[in-house]
């Protein structure tokens, strides 16, 4: 994710690419964003807590870097047990977004 008002400096004190990085609390406000009241999101919001029963064929990609990476196999093993066909494509490294030069 990129933003520009995210400024992120070398040891040197010199600029860089701004860059917003998702830490727990960045990840809370867009959740927050998302489904309003986070102490009872509504189905379907969180994942790991729903019923996957009934989905159509799944495919989840994930980065070898990536937080979500056991999450995302956590749910496909939920699915699976569930019924629901689930491909799993794991994406060696860490791939990177373009980035803001501002």
């Amino acid at each position: 994710m990129v933003d520009p008002s995210a400024a992120r400096t070398r040891p040197s004190g010199t600029p860089t690419a701004r860059l917003l990085w998702l830490d727990a609390e960045a990840i809370g406000g867009m959740f927050e964003a998302l489904v309003g009241d986070v102490e009872h999101p509504p189905p379907g919001a969180v994942p790991l807590r729903s019923d996957p029963a009934g989905l159509p064929p799944t495919l989840i990609t994930t980065a070898e870097c990536a937080r979500a990476r056991c999450s995302a196999h956590r749910f496909a093993e939920l699915a699976r047990r569930a019924g629901v066909d689930v491909t799993v494509h794991d994406v060696e490294g860490c791939p990177r977004l373009p980035q803001h030069r501002g």
